[in-house]
């Protein structure tokens, strides 16, 4: 979700709203600073093993961000919290699109605690998020976590089913997309003796008004940035 903010706040100079409620903002600065740079994120945090181009590289990066049109926010925690700061930086900004990490950390009120049931608040936050969206004719994009049952599958190939609130996250989605990396799960070769350790797979489950189906990525670990994949596609073990 970083990338995307990423892509759109840079590359098309549109206003991205990001509300973080997994991560800190400076996480997310020190993320998007490594992406930019191309610098590996441990390495960037490690000042003095930098040579003279990969500090050039950050100080580029930094002066980039910072004309960029992406508005962290790490302080919203329920959904009308994150509502009234939208409608804000809307009026404000021009803002775009909305990206929320992720929805089961979302409380539906200030009082609410999104234990007493979970299916419940996941619902009431998707339908918040949905109204938002169509409100403000932009478009919400809004993270979701996985059960543990991938975990123990074989290959961990996440299934929609896997959505912790997948019943009510396919109800008021528009798309539902998962994502995937083989080598996370241990393979590292596909059948024809390719490298998976740079793939990441994104697995369109519904979509409104496209197809579903697979759309292959490039993941750089050092950067954990996503990007077009220009290798021919993988052919993957079944698992």
């Amino acid at each position: 979700a970083l990338s995307i903010a990423r892509n759109i706040a840079v590359d098309c100079k549109m206003p991205v709203a990001y509300f973080s409620l997994d991560k800190k903002r400076n996480d997310l600065v020190f993320r998007l600073i490594s992406q930019e740079s191309g610098v590996p994120l441990p390495k960037m945090l490690d000042w003095n093993s930098l040579d003279v181009d990969e500090r050039k590289a950050i100080y580029g990066a930094m002066k980039e961000l910072g004309e960029t049109p992406l508005y962290l926010d790490d302080t919203s925690v329920n959904a009308v919290q994150i509502r009234s700061r939208c409608y804000n930086l809307f009026i404000r900004y021009g803002v775009q699109m909305v990206i929320v990490d992720c929805i089961q950390f979302v409380k539906t009120s200030a009082n609410g605690n999104n234990r007493h049931d979970p299916e419940s608040e996941v619902a009431s936050v998707a339908r918040q998020l949905r109204e938002l969206a169509r409100e403000l004719r932009i478009p919400v994009l809004a993270l979701s976590q996985f059960n543990r049952a991938v975990d123990f599958r074989k290959g961990g190939v996440p299934h929609l089913a896997d959505l912790r609130g997948s019943e009510a996250i396919e109800e008021y989605a528009d798309n539902v997309i998962g994502i995937y990396r083989p080598s996370y799960y241990g393979i590292s070769k596909d059948k024809s003796g390719n490298d998976t350790d740079n793939l990441a797979i994104l697995e369109v489950w519904k979509s409104q008004s496209g197809e579903t189906g697979e759309i292959r990525l490039h993941f750089d670990k050092g950067s954990r940035r996503f990007s077009n994949n220009s290798e021919p596609a993988h052919d993957l073990p079944a698992v």
